[in-house]
Order: structure tokens, then C-alpha cells, then sequence
């Protein structure tokens, strides 16, 4: 399932996602924010982003 989220608030949110399957070795793509452009899902840059939102 491929879906766009909007956070029409000025709060914090939350989503809680269940995958099925070996997460981290079936090739996946995410969509850029800004652009809608898919491009292919990088483990690396989400941790180092989940790092950052949650020391700030």
C-alpha cells in the first residue's frame, strides 16, 4: 500500500506501521516530502533521522 500523510496541525504525531516479511532485505522505495519523487528507501538515512528527531 503506497499513502501520503499530511499533519494539518502544528503538533507532534504518530503512526504506527506492521510490516510482514524480512523488512530490511525486500528492496522498498520512499517518496520525497517535497518532490513526490520516489527514489529507493534508504535504512541508513531513516535511522539517522529518527536519531536527530528524537535528541532534539
Amino acid at each position: 500500500m503506497i499513502h501520503s500523510v499530511t499533519n494539518p496541525i502544528p503538533r507532534l504525531t504518530g503512526a504506527i506501521h506492521v510490516y510482514g516479511g524480512d523488512f530490511f532485505q525486500v528492496e522498498r522505495s520512499e517518496w520525497d516530502p517535497e518532490t513526490l519523487l520516489e527514489h529507493p528507501y534508504d535504512i541508513d538515512k531513516t535511522l539517522r533521522l529518527f536519531e536527530e528527531a528524537n535528541a532534539g
